[in-house]
């Protein structure tokens, strides 16, 4: 029984372990992006998309809908 405990904590330890390589954005804070909220199905209902321009993290104002 050991046996199988000691393997399942060296598998654990291994998959915990994974490799993770960071990946850094140069994005200017100003510039607005286009943001997509929506939640899709395959049901014969309307299906609601909503287009956004971004804001920043800190702002406290709700993101503009596009409009046009």
């Amino acid at each position: 029984m050991k046996k199988y405990i000691f393997q399942f904590a060296i598998l654990t330890v291994i998959f915990l372990s994974s490799c993770e390589d960071p990946i850094d954005l140069e994005v200017d804070p100003q510039e607005k992006q286009l943001s997509v909220d929506a939640f899709l199905t395959n049901l014969p209902d309307t299906q609601k998309i909503v287009l956004k321009l971004s804001k920043g993290f800190f702002e406290s104002a709700t993101q503009a809908p596009v409009t046009g």
